[in-house]
């Protein structure tokens, strides 16, 4: 009697053992992953705009462990502030594979390039229908921001005015919301590396910064001057009578037919150059290019935003340049490939004497400071 008990009440004991384990195994989230669907991962980023052209923002798709057997998942980029329409950015679709084994997979987006100063911008990824094999969290999308490179230098102005005086502190009662109140003249006014909030360095012959700062061109010169706040390197003037001699003048000429305001302008003008039959700014480029100066062999004409834009506006007279680093640059007017907009026999020159935009007849000849 009691061995039949006994055996009963086993018997019960593992049937509830058996239900138990049967709805403990059902109450697992329905959520969750099954062994071996690893989660994807993505991260937002960012990507440097660039002048022009159109660069590939990659961006990479990690996964936890390798997925059983190849991985799908599809994406869709979202316009943000950058958008299609305004050609930041290319829209994208597709799918994205991962093979077996494999940890990792890239996208790209194409971006494109402009000269345009703005404010950085971004747009979105969508991520969605993952492929059995694999988790997605819900919602995933990531921003990809889009970095605006085209930074403009300041005045240095670092003074203000009244009704009455000028060079006074700020701020100035009545006369709030001056120029030298903001900007890089007022965050980044560091004199050691140029006037206010300009930011230069010396470059040699090499392409190389100088270790320190000279402050002697005759001693230590330098060839090139690197602009560290737009990014811009500016060719250095010489007055050895050589080919990059302050002295000589150039009549504008650009034979390509592109950004030419609809004329060409003078092929070697006035003659008071190096080499007489290579008196246009044209061959003078050609000339700067063929020698690598600094190394390098991409120089052209500044435009004309780029030429103003080292204008140094708190100088009294002289040269209104940093003479610090633009050394032998005269209080003379100088050339930008810029034409001008109502008549395209003019082209838009700086004149460093008095700090004002001048446009002078393509046919003359005037000095020029080259960039890249």
């Amino acid at each position: 009697m009691y061995d039949q008990e006994f055996r009963s009440t086993i018997i019960k004991n593992s049937l509830y053992i058996a239900i138990l384990s049967s709805l403990i195994a059902g109450c697992s989230d329905s959520n969750s992953p099954a062994a071996g669907t690893p989660d994807i991962t993505v991260s937002s980023t960012s990507v440097s705009e660039g002048n022009s052209g159109t660069k590939n923002i990659d961006l990479t798709v990690t996964l936890a462990e390798a997925p059983n057997g190849n991985m799908t998942v599809d994406y869709a980029t979202a316009d943000g502030t950058a958008t299609t329409a305004g050609n930041d950015y290319t829209s994208t679709t597709g799918t994205l594979t991962i093979n077996a084994g494999d940890l990792s997979g890239t996208i790209s987006i194409p971006v494109n390039g402009d000269r345009l100063t703005e404010a950085d911008e971004s747009f979105s990824i969508a991520f969605t229908n993952p492929s059995a094999n694999v988790n997605l969290p819900d919602s995933t999308s990531v921003t990809v921001t889009i970095i605006n490179d085209d930074r403009l230098n300041d005045t240095a102005v670092t003074t203000c005015i009244n009704g009455m005086a000028i060079g006074l502190s700020c701020p100035q009662g009545s006369y709030p919301g001056q120029d030298a109140e903001s900007g890089l003249d007022v965050t980044n006014n560091d004199t050691t590396d140029g006037k206010a909030g300009f930011s230069f360095t010396q470059i040699d012959a090499n392409g190389e910064p100088l270790a320190t700062k000279s402050t002697d061109y005759s001693t230590t010169p330098w060839s090139c001057v690197q602009d560290n706040n737009t990014g811009l390197m500016w060719e250095v003037k010489t007055s050895d009578g050589g080919l990059q001699d302050t002295n000589w003048t150039y009549s504008w000429y650009n034979s390509t037919g592109v950004n030419d305001g609809g004329t060409p302008g003078t092929e070697d003008g006035l003659n008071n150059c190096l080499v007489t039959d290579r008196c246009d700014t044209e061959k003078y480029v050609a000339d700067v290019n063929a020698m690598a100066l600094c190394g390098y062999t991409d120089w052209r004409l500044p435009r004309a935003d780029e030429l103003i834009d080292i204008f140094d506006f708190s100088a009294i007279s002289g040269a209104y340049i940093d003479s610090d680093y633009f050394v032998n640059v005269l209080a003379n007017k100088y050339q930008s490939s810029t034409s001008s907009s109502n008549a395209p026999s003019l082209a838009v020159t700086m004149d460093f004497s008095s700090n004002y935009i001048v446009k002078k007849l393509k046919s003359s000849s005037w000095g020029v400071i080259l960039v890249r």
